[in-house]
């Protein structure tokens, strides 16, 4: 019968065949362990506890497996019997299926084999080395609290369950990835958020034929509805501001080993906040918003108005003003639109170096390397000081967006109002901006509108509409 078992994917009562099916798996792989003990009972009943060193907190599989199978006194008749009395963990399950008790070991969870017993016990025993909480290094603030994600999903949740301690707070679990069989948590509060976001999203996870799950960027397009360089769904690397999204009504995803939430639906608005404007208060944190919006603005028109004020509209500018910028233009041996892209690169490689160096390293090499770039670059006649300005300026510009997604996306749009200001001047950039108004109009992210802070809201109940169907009933009842 033991034998039929094992062949049709089964555990079997004898644990030497077990341990027989799982033993190549412990020769091939150098971090997995296998310890044979002998629970305390008349029958000396034999078991293999098996888990990934590195992954696993082995103290706590000493104190809590090890250590209660020899001293307690167990009989051992049934898993339940062992899992009351042999083992000191409130975490465990116990399964049939040797390859699904098999993913479950290489997901970092231990397995207890036991001698006439044709389950396994899966206990989570998940710890080893992993980085404490911090602040966060994206999202800093000034007057606000200081910790942030870490790559460790567990106690990410638990930042969240200490601000918002209600029985609303509802958290799901689900596995995605083929190879990663990565943990995500979905979380949302069920009294404030549409039924309907969270389980679209599970849905999605759980369909979603994802080989791996390494980075946010592997789930990003799963939950996100259109294919867009506007982020629709809001990256968060702190705690503090996921809460008070889930308040509004937003859904939260939190991968294992990723120390960011995605939150969705996300409006366009909210890509322009920031920890500190709640800190701060208002008026002032809604004219910082204000700030990042003309920043943005900016960012995306600055290089197009001045191509085309320069080759097509130069009546505009004041005639000694005009007469400066010609002057220095006509130094420079390439056309005005080559010229401007092309420092514009040379800016964003300037930027990248401070970026993917280290931290001290890159903020010197920054400085000093843009120092004297800029001062070649006019010396050498290859750009103008107006030039350089306006472009240091664009670029600046959208930088004071802390949502790096969104200062990503400023680039592409910057660089398509310079192609259309080129050939059509400041017609061509009044048509740029307002196909840009038109595509974030047809936007949506799980049926909310992306520019959403241009309905009225209730300001009365102060709460934010997260689907179509609530936007326009509360529409209608104004």
């Amino acid at each position: 019968m033991g034998d039929i078992c094992m062949s049709s994917g089964c555990l079997s009562k004898d644990i030497e065949k077990n341990i027989a099916f799982f033993q190549p798996y412990v020769d091939e792989n150098a971090d997995l362990s296998m310890r044979r003990v002998v629970i305390n009972n008349p029958r000396q009943t034999k078991c293999a506890v098996m888990f990934l060193e590195g992954v696993t907190d082995q103290q706590l599989i000493e104190q809590d497996i090890l250590r209660s199978l020899l001293e307690t006194y167990c009989k051992a008749k049934d898993v339940g019997e062992v899992m009351r009395t042999g083992t000191a963990s409130s975490q465990q399950i116990a399964l049939e299926g040797l390859d699904e008790t098999l993913e479950m070991l290489f997901s970092g969870f231990t397995v207890l084999l036991i001698d006439g017993v044709n389950k396994a016990i899966v206990v989570d025993m998940h710890g080893g080395a992993s980085r404490s909480v911090e602040e966060s290094s994206l999202d800093k603030t000034i007057l606000g609290a200081r910790d942030g994600f870490v790559e460790n999903l567990v106690p990410n949740v638990a930042l969240i369950r200490r601000r918002l301690r209600t029985k609303e707070l509802v958290v799901l679990n689900v596995y995605i990835g083929c190879q990663t069989n990565t943990r995500t948590a979905i979380l949302f509060m069920k009294d404030r958020c549409d039924a309907r976001l969270p389980e679209m999203i599970k849905s999605r996870l759980e369909n979603a034929q994802l080989e791996q799950v390494l980075t946010i960027g592997d789930v990003r397009p799963v939950i996100s509805d259109q294919k867009s360089i506007f982020p629709t769904i809001k990256a968060v690397e702190r705690p503090d501001t996921v809460c008070s999204m889930l308040i509004k009504g937003k859904v939260a995803v939190i991968c294992d080993q990723q120390p960011i939430a995605l939150v969705s639906p996300a409006s366009f608005k909210e890509l322009f906040e920031s920890p500190n404007d709640a800190a701060i208060g208002n008026p002032l944190g809604k004219i910082l918003q204000f700030v990042r919006m003309a920043g943005f603005i900016i960012s995306v028109a600055l290089p197009g108005i001045y191509i085309s004020l320069l080759d097509f509209s130069r009546s505009l500018l004041p005639s000694e003003m005009a007469s400066m910028l010609i002057a220095a233009e006509s130094m420079v041996p390439i056309p005005l639109t080559i010229e401007v892209i092309i420092v514009d690169l040379l800016v964003l490689l300037i930027f990248e170096v401070g970026i993917s160096l280290p931290t001290v390293l890159g903020g010197t090499i920054g400085v000093f390397g843009s120092i004297v770039l800029g001062q070649a670059l006019v010396n050498s006649q290859f750009t103008s000081e107006a030039t350089l300005l306006v472009v240091i300026i664009s670029a600046m510009s959208g930088y004071i967006i802390s949502n790096y997604p969104l200062a990503n996306s400023i680039r592409l749009l910057r660089y398509g109002v310079i192609i259309m200001a080129s050939f059509f001047g400041l017609f061509g950039v009044s048509i740029a901006l307002l196909l840009l108004i038109c595509r974030l109009n047809a936007l949506s992210t799980l049926g909310s509108p992306y520019i959403y802070f241009t309905a009225r809201q209730d300001k009365a109940k102060k709460k934010r509409a997260v689907t179509i169907e609530e936007y326009k009933k509360r529409r209608n009842m104004e």
